[in-house]
């Protein structure tokens, strides 16, 4: 699950401040508004985020997620710092000493947690992007090696994903939801790129793979390459995959598709093939091993 470390670090924090209570409310400590206040403060907020993560699917876009987990963790977070202190002042009359120095303990964790760090990456390339800047090379390399965006499943996976959220947004006219959704798509276009330029993706034993054979969908070399009705040709198993979600715009374009048929492209095909022989690229029909590989230099 995304941001699935911020969570875990918050569980650890809460598990730390239970047995803080259970000394409070052992020593039959005065009732304490500020303390009943606090507690209700954390109940609610870790209630919003546990309602919020059972609304995750793998189907949903993961770059959204974390977007949106963001303001759920860091209430958690300024809530157990608040509750960590009322709880430190409290232990101060208690006998035990482990109480006193657990709570200081809570207090500074709480403080310490560094949460939400790959939201702000994400955030400060969008903002980038909105200025008409160059997003920040090193963010990008973080966000596709958290989202394993380097695979071209999940590339794929998650273009679907922003698509299908971008169309609930334009049915349901939520704004606020398209504008940062149509600048998660745009973000999806840089680490595309980014792929493609810093990874050497699937470059086949050293030779790279050139861009136009390569489909927009996946980054795999288009071995059935197909035409859709924009004009944009892309590998059949990636735009297949694309309608059968229900998605009706071209990806490349974002114009309406106005059908779904599929048209062989026989002249990329017999190029692609081309380039394949003079490389001595091997490709296959088995669709259990490797789509392609490359031939050893005859003796």
């Amino acid at each position: 699950m995304p941001a699935e470390k911020d969570y875990r670090n918050l569980v650890s924090l809460l598990k730390h401040l239970k047995p803080i209570l259970d000394d409070v409310a052992d020593h039959e400590a005065p009732q304490d508004e500020a303390l009943s206040k606090e507690c209700e403060e954390l109940d609610i907020a870790v209630n919003e985020a546990r309602e919020f993560l059972e609304k995750w699917s793998p189907r949903k876009s993961k770059l959204l997620f974390v977007l949106r987990s963001k303001p759920y963790v860091l209430k958690i977070q300024i809530s157990s710092i608040k509750l960590s202190r009322v709880l430190h002042g409290l232990s101060e009359s208690l006998p035990t000493n482990s109480t006193l120095s657990n709570a200081q303990f809570c207090v500074q964790e709480s403080q310490n947690l560094k949460l939400g760090q790959l939201s702000e990456h994400i955030e400060e390339i969008l903002r980038r992007q909105k200025e008409g800047k160059t997003p920040d090379a090193e963010h990008l390399m973080e966000i596709i090696e958290s989202f394993n965006l380097g695979s071209s499943q999940e590339l794929l996976s998650e273009s679907i994903a922003l698509e299908n959220e971008k169309q609930k947004a334009q049915d349901s006219k939520g704004k606020g939801d398209l504008d940062q959704i149509s600048q998660t798509v745009d973000l999806m276009s840089h680490i595309r790129d980014c792929v493609v330029e810093l990874g050497n993706f699937k470059a086949l034993n050293g030779i790279q793979i050139p861009s136009y054979f390569r489909c927009p969908l996946s980054l795999e070399l288009m071995l059935d390459p197909v035409i859709v009705a924009s004009g944009q040709t892309y590998e059949r198993a990636a735009i297949q995959k694309w309608l059968d979600h229900g998605l009706v715009t071209c990806p490349k374009t974002g114009c309406r598709l106005s059908h779904k048929n599929l048209i062989p492209n026989y002249t990329v095909k017999a190029l692609i093939a081309n380039w394949c022989s003079e490389n001595r690229v091997e490709l296959s029909n088995n669709p259990d091993s490797a789509k392609y590989r490359r031939c050893s230099m005859p003796f």
